[in-house]
This record gives C-alpha cells, structure tokens and sequence, in this order.
C-alpha cells in the first residue's frame, strides 16, 4: 500500500491544476493559465488505487480497521492519513490552498471562547 501512495503522490505532485486566469504581464501580454498545485486526499488515493486495478471496493476497510481484519494495515494507514494532514497544515499555512477550505475539510475550527455576564436591569444602590 505504501509503494501505491508513494506513486499517488508522485502523479499528483507532477501534475498540477491549469486554472485558467486573465493576468496581464510586464509587457502588457494577457496570460490565461496558471498552475495551481494539488492537495493529497484520502479520496483521491482511493480512486487511485481502485484506478490502478486494486481494491474496487475501497480502502475504507483498510483505514477503519473494519472487524480488527487489517491490523497489518494499521502502521502504514496511519502515516498516510499523517502525511495528507501534513500536506494540508503546511498547504494552507503556506497559502498554497484556501486555509477555510482546508480548515472545514479537516475538521479543524478556530474556536473563540465567548462568556456572557448577566447585567441587571435595575443595579441596586
């Protein structure tokens, strides 16, 4: 399985987005396309996998452990979910891909404490 996402990620990392963007350069030319970088995703490894002719009925099996059948799988499985993470965390820091996206795709949240002070509504003297 590792061998597979290695190659996953290879194709992925090689093959970037064409987002098409009207930009004008220094010499006033229009440049329509841009290449965007693609983030890793548990799904996009499962399609690549299916793809590859292995495992049609996904990986879910594998990465949910499903009746204790695949502990073998556990180790690898755990530092493919860490290194897609990684890819997000630095992604987004970096800038690479919307934080806001990565950040609600990951169940990540920026939580903010509030507190509320009752106030009465005629103080006593």
């Amino acid at each position: 399985m590792w061998d597979l996402f290695e190659q996953y990620k290879k194709e992925i990392k090689s093959n970037p987005f064409k987002v098409h963007q009207l930009k004008t350069n220094k010499d006033g030319i229009l440049d329509g396309w841009q290449q965007r970088e693609k983030p890793l995703t548990l799904v996009g490894f499962e399609v690549f996998v299916a793809n590859k002719g292995f495992c049609h009925a996904g990986l879910h099996n594998y990465f949910a452990n499903t009746g204790g059948m695949y502990n073998d799988y556990l180790t690898i499985c755990a530092r493919i979910r860490a290194e897609i993470r990684q890819d997000h965390t630095e992604g987004a820091m970096a800038e690479v891909y919307n934080p806001a996206v990565t950040a609600r795709l990951n169940g990540w949240a920026d939580k903010q404490e509030t507190t509320f002070q009752e106030q009465p509504l005629f103080p006593k003297e």
